[in-house]
């Protein structure tokens, strides 16, 4: 009868083994390793945290002249009338005439979306000049150190004996105008 008894008692403690214990004890396994995930992004949290409050204090020390030449460098949308207005100015100060300017999207292999997808936008303004050397020369230099981000993506130069002697070169200019912000991925040529 003892062995009976002791059959029973093991027999029923496996089956609370099995039936509760071993259940509940995969259930508080699972919610510890679910406890460390969430104190691991807890604490990756904080460290974001701490990083924004950084860059915020970096970027409050940052002059608000240096800001405004930061954004004047790379603003946040496609201004390009007051791009082309700008190189105008450069131009009539240097004694350049400019003709046939235009901006148009950029004519690269990136996809639409790709663009949709990015913080950064481009366009593509080009123009003629027509000036002597000396005159173009100092224009693109200008053009060089303006504070707008523009990039010179091609430069052609024409200009024979007579037309040199007589009006100097005519210079074809291919600019890329970048900018930042919203609505970096809609480009068109009327922004």
């Amino acid at each position: 009868m003892n062995i009976i008894v002791t059959l029973l008692l093991f027999a029923t403690s496996l089956g609370i083994f099995f039936g509760f214990t071993k259940p509940q004890y995969e259930k508080i396994t699972d919610d510890i390793s679910l406890r460390d995930q969430y104190a691991q992004v807890l604490t990756r949290m904080e460290t974001l945290k701490n990083k924004s409050n950084e860059l915020a204090g970096q970027y409050s020390a940052i002059p608000k002249d240096g800001i405004l030449k930061i954004n004047q460098a790379l603003p946040d949308s496609n201004d390009s009338v007051q791009t082309i207005m700008t190189i105008q100015k450069l131009a009539a100060r240097n004694g350049v005439t400019l003709t046939n300017a235009g901006v148009d999207a950029p004519k690269d292999s990136t996809t639409a979306s790709a663009r949709k997808a990015s913080t950064m936008g481009e366009s593509v303004l080009t123009f003629k000049a027509q000036a002597p050397y000396t005159s173009i020369v100092k224009f693109l230099g200008e053009v060089e150190r303006n504070l707008r981000l523009i990039d010179i993506q091609s430069l052609s130069v024409v200009g024979d004996e007579k037309a040199v002697n007589k009006n100097g070169y005519e210079v074809d200019v291919s600019l890329v105008i970048h900018w930042t912000g919203s609505n970096a991925g809609s480009l068109s040529a009327n922004n």
